[in-house]
């Protein structure tokens, strides 16, 4: 009579690892999603950030008013308009 080598007994739950694996999936995309929902997010403050900016430096550079920025501090000059540079 010829021996069989013993098979190793599966557990009771074998898929147990393929559902481990796509929950963990489906745990990943949904992060994933949140990720990408915070990098739009991101871009579009970056976005208005930059507009305002250029808002910003239309308004202070075309000033009738001589208008000058200076660092609180180290009491430096920054920056000046037009007509602060031509007093």
């Amino acid at each position: 009579m010829e021996k069989r080598p013993k098979k190793a007994k599966e557990p009771a739950d074998a898929a147990t690892p393929d559902i481990k694996m796509q929950e963990r999936i489906a745990e990943l995309t949904r992060r994933n999603e949140h990720l990408q929902r915070e990098i739009e997010g991101c871009r579009e403050t970056e976005k208005a950030l930059r507009q305002s900016e250029e808002r910003f430096k239309a308004i202070f550079h075309n000033q009738l008013t001589g208008l000058l920025m200076i660092d609180a501090s180290t009491h430096f000059i920054t920056d000046a308009n037009k007509t602060a540079l031509s007093l």
